[in-house]
């Protein structure tokens, strides 16, 4: 479970933190936690929709931090399906939206 402070955010890096910021950084997070346990074999899924106030009372979580980010960890019986990548001109705009580089 990731968890974040929006007053410690906020007295600590005004508005901007508490507003975006620590979004940002629990991205960041995220994103490490999501590559490292990959690399491990070990299967993940980030989880946004869950019930807060009982999450804060099952992990008995201090009143000013707010559970932000849920990452279920596990080891999948199946493999997971083939990605399909897009080509790069699909994807990919130089100088402007839509430009392709020939």
């Amino acid at each position: 479970m990731l968890c974040s402070n929006p007053a410690e955010a906020l007295h600590k890096g005004g508005k901007d933190s508490e507003e975006v910021l620590r979004f940002v950084n629990l991205g960041i997070v995220a994103a490490y936690i999501l590559l490292s346990t990959h690399s491990l074999g070990i299967g993940n899924c980030p989880v946004r929709s869950f019930h807060k106030k009982a999450i804060k009372e099952l992990l008995a979580l201090p009143h000013e931090m707010e559970p932000e980010l849920l990452i279920s960890l596990g080891y999948s019986k199946e493999s997971p399906r083939k990605k399909k990548n897009r080509a790069k001109e699909e994807v990919i705009s130089f100088d402007r939206y839509g430009n392709i580089q020939k």
